[in-house]
């Protein structure tokens, strides 16, 4: 077989290899908290946020800010590790 053959075939199992490692990352979540736990976001490993999670407490209109605060810094936590784990992978 010519070597481009060889080369081809090799390119095709890459790809499809890459094409399984994508759909594992976007079957794996991670998640994280800010505030104690008021905030949740689960994000999955593809990059792209699951959930957001509020504690009803936390929903406080004159506390507007914090609450956006929080959620920020959760949903950057989590995609963080998500994007750490997808860079392992």
């Amino acid at each position: 077989m010519s070597s481009i053959g060889k080369l081809m075939k090799q390119a095709a199992r890459m790809q499809q290899q890459m094409e399984q490692v994508q759909a594992q990352l976007a079957a794996k979540t991670v998640e994280a908290t800010s505030g104690g736990g008021a905030v949740k976001v689960i994000a999955k490993c593809d990059g792209s946020l699951a959930a957001i999670k509020i504690d009803p407490q936390a929903l406080n209109p004159s506390d507007a800010q914090l609450l956006e605060d929080m959620i920020l810094t959760a949903a950057n936590q989590a995609l963080g590790q998500a994007k750490e784990i997808s860079n392992t992978e």
